[in-house]
């Protein structure tokens, strides 16, 4: 392929057979691309709500994120745009007015992603600077911010203008009076190059981002929330490098979409969209650590938890013995009923039934009233006080209780929460 332009490798192989794979389908696209670009919104969102309005903290890398938003917005937009602009169908079915529409919007939407990735690491170090204020590891970050920003304004140069005029990028088949490079040149090696050059050292880059904290998880003034909150970092980190990488794989197994036949709009689609998703999960990464402290604070008071306590004491006076034997009196009052009944002696009964064995006094015209215990029982003062509301003599108190409740959380709490995972 060395020396072959783009346009020598179009129809060089038939792949109009090849099965669609799901990258290819429009819901497949418009799917992932808008549901993580709508997370890495309200993640965003948060971050700036905590910053602006709660800790009245705002920063750089506040400045960054939101510079993101705008250019990872324009380039998932583009994406989308795209899918009824041919992407995913193979090249050689696109008609050449599709073929020049695909083409600008690819190269907004490119060159949108080369800015977006940029920026979002600056974000993610600068937010670093606000943890290491001296030693070793601000040194580093700041040689990090120096890094990115030029690998970014490079690969951002090349994609906003990589033809001189820039329409040259769409006038694919007119270049007797333009000159391309890097992501628009016409020959194959460079072209693929260009791109799987920007992916690989966007993936080492990443590691070089998510690396920098890692020492202030084994310094031993480290607390444990601070631990627990770069291990999320971490974890998610490690997401973004493993989608970097996987879509470092599609890139080289196509060569850039040149390999085996130029087929941009048919090979590009799994790539395009692992770049989305990879930035997206980034943005979230660097905002979950803000907004996480106050989440949580808010879901403790939804879900609050109290600790009681129930205290209880007997009445002066009252004997829980007398008050067994009264009980006991009763019970052998109504089994002697019952015999009596049995025995085949005659008696009217009443319509309550039983229930005239529980007021005092209760008599019918073939039931004799039986004197026992149960009357003083219900002679007590307390228990006259609690039944005859018209009492006006005070008993004494025969049970009380003690709720005492404490909330699970307390201001200095509060305050130390809405704290980020770095705070050492």
């Amino acid at each position: 392929m060395s020396g072959r332009t783009l346009i020598s490798l179009v129809g060089s192989y038939d792949n109009l057979h090849e099965p669609t794979p799901s990258w290819n389908q429009k819901v497949t696209i418009l799917a992932v691309v808008i549901t993580f670009m709508a997370l890495s919104w309200l993640c965003a969102l948060a971050r700036l709500y905590v910053r602006l309005f709660v800790t009245h903290s705002p920063g750089w890398d506040d400045l960054f994120l939101t510079l993101y938003l705008l250019s990872t917005t324009l380039g998932s937009i583009l994406l989308c745009l795209l899918t009824d602009w041919g992407l995913g169908q193979h090249w050689l079915t696109l008609s050449i007015p599709t073929m020049k529409g695909y083409l600008v919007r690819f190269w907004i939407a490119n060159a949108s992603y080369c800015m977006s990735t940029t920026l979002i690491k600056i974000s993610l170090l600068f937010q670093y600077l606000r943890v290491f204020d001296k030693g070793l590891l601000r040194n580093v970050c700041i040689g990090s911010i120096v890094l990115v920003s030029l690998w970014g304004a490079g690969y951002s140069v090349m994609a906003w203008a990589p033809c001189i005029p820039v329409r040259g990028f769409w006038d694919f088949f007119d270049a007797d009076d333009v000159t391309c490079y890097g992501y628009g040149s016409r020959t194959a090696d460079q072209f693929t190059a260009t791109y799987e050059s920007h992916t690989a050292s966007n993936m080492v880059l990443d590691v070089l981002v998510f690396c920098v904290p890692v020492p202030l998880y084994f310094q031993a003034n480290t607390s444990s929330r601070t631990k627990k909150g770069l291990l999320v970092l971490f974890a998610m980190g490690s997401l973004v490098i493993s989608i970097s990488a996987v879509r470092l794989k599609t890139v080289i197994d196509h060569r850039s979409t040149t390999y085996p036949t130029f087929d941009p709009s048919w090979y590009s689609p799994i790539s395009v969209v692992l770049a989305a998703i990879e930035v997206d999960i980034a943005s979230i990464c660097a905002s979950v650590p803000v907004f996480w402290p106050l989440l949580r604070l808010h879901s403790a008071n939804i879900f609050v938890t109290k600790e009681v306590e129930i205290k209880h004491e007997t009445r002066p006076g009252y004997s829980v013995e007398l008050d067994c034997r009264a009980k006991a009196t009763s019970t052998t009052s109504k089994r002697s009923l019952v015999e009596e009944e049995d025995s085949g002696q005659q008696r009217q009964h009443s319509p309550h039934g039983s229930e005239i064995l529980f007021f005092e006094g209760s008599k019918t015209a073939d039931v004799e009233p039986k004197t026992s215990n149960t009357t003083k029982h219900y002679e007590d003062e307390y228990v006259k006080k609690q039944v005859n509301p018209f009492i006006t003599k005070k008993g004494s108190v025969d049970s009380w209780s003690i709720v005492a409740a404490q909330a699970s959380s307390t201001t200095a709490s509060k305050k130390k929460a809405l704290q980020t995972f770095f705070s050492p």
